[in-house]
């Protein structure tokens, strides 16, 4: 199976990578490395440099683990242009995805239930309160 794995030169990415290589998987990385590390990447994968917004490929992938999103709320505060780069990211996998016909996991954030009252559900109306905590609810 081919699998495109957005963010997969950061911590949690590295470490999915790793695991779909130890099932067989074949992995493309795209990464624009704002804070992941070429040092995380296994030999042997095929690494994309660029971001998930600027991003085009005829490939068919069977699977879209999306894990590259601009990941902290004071990069958000520095660069408010962050939540647009997110949603458009977004945008070019999910049309990656249907070009595909495949599926895609995606991996937002607890910090959208930072201003509700526990226990925290998925059904929850969430409060935004930051660009970081928009750029995951669009």
């Amino acid at each position: 199976m081919k699998t495109l794995l957005t963010g997969g030169a950061g911590f949690i990415g590295s470490n999915l990578t790793q695991e779909l290589l130890s099932i067989g998987r074949t992995v493309t990385i795209l990464d624009n490395f704002y804070t992941g590390d070429r040092n995380n990447i296994p030999p042997g994968v095929e690494v994309v440099h660029k971001a998930c917004e600027d991003f085009t490929t005829k490939d068919k992938f069977d699977e879209i683990y999306h894990l590259g999103i601009y990941s902290s709320s004071p990069q958000y505060k520095r660069n408010p242009k962050l939540c647009g780069a997110a949603i458009n990211g977004m945008i070019t996998i999910l049309e990656i995805a249907r070009q595909s016909d495949c599926p895609v996991v995606f991996a937002s954030s607890s910090s959208l239930y930072s201003e509700l009252e526990p226990p925290h559900k998925e059904d929850m109306i969430i409060k935004v309160t930051d660009y970081y905590t928009e750029a995951r609810l669009v």
